[in-house]
């Protein structure tokens, strides 16, 4: 058993170093604003459907058997409608409360098919590889309020190269982590609850939806 631990373990450090590098790559030397902004927006949501949600589902398809959650139940599960009911509208409420404190600076600054790509595929990338496989896979070494916890972290750690790359400031970078982290662990408890990634991925981007436009 320990052995199965620590050779998962092995698995879960190593994609995790792959999806990062991958992530990384893409976003700093492979340019293609030189395309077409519409036929670059399909691109780029091809290679990150690949890169992340394919890889993703192949290794919960690997080692499914041994998960608390396999690839047939995530991806076929029905979203819960009663959780989304309730957390839209608390997203819009946030953020309506957000504009009102700060004031609404739209800076929409995407073509309309980059936007919807964007916001539909971070949605589904980000949170099967982050809950559908990490919190799946750490699930199965430590409990499942610690899978959460670690996951949700892995999921700030990976956004620090593009901060850096940014020449975020450090309170910037400080604030972000604490936001993405409580995120992170949000929606590890609603994939926890609903077995499935869809209801997650959809309050995901709704969530990106709206943040993308101040």
């Amino acid at each position: 058993m320990k052995s199965e631990k620590k050779s998962l373990l092995l698995v879960i450090i190593v994609s995790y170093i792959v999806f990062t590098t991958g992530w990384y790559l893409r976003e700093t030397y492979i340019d293609l604003s030189y395309l077409n902004p519409y036929l670059e927006a399909c691109i780029n949501f091809v290679i990150y459907g690949l890169w992340w949600s394919g890889f993703a589902f192949l290794l919960i398809q690997c080692f499914g058997k041994k998960h608390n959650w396999n690839l047939k139940e995530i991806l076929t599960k029905k979203p819960h409608g009663k959780t989304l009911l309730i957390a839209i509208p608390t997203i819009l409420i946030y953020y309506f409360i957000c504009w009102a404190v700060v004031g609404f600076q739209f800076s929409f600054e995407m073509n309309w098919l980059d936007y919807l790509l964007t916001v539909v595929g971070v949605g589904i990338f980000e949170e099967s590889v982050f809950r559908g496989w990490f919190f799946n896979a750490w699930s199965m070494i430590v409990k499942e309020k610690y899978a959460n916890i670690i996951s949700a972290t892995m999921f700030v750690f990976i956004h620090y190269p593009r901060w850096f790359q940014l020449e975020r400031t450090m309170g910037d970078i400080v604030y972000g982590s604490v936001y993405v982290f409580i995120l992170g662990v949000l929606f590890g408890m609603i994939f926890r609850k609903n077995r499935s990634i869809w209801t997650s991925a959809i309050l995901h981007s709704v969530w990106d939806a709206l943040g993308f436009l101040i």
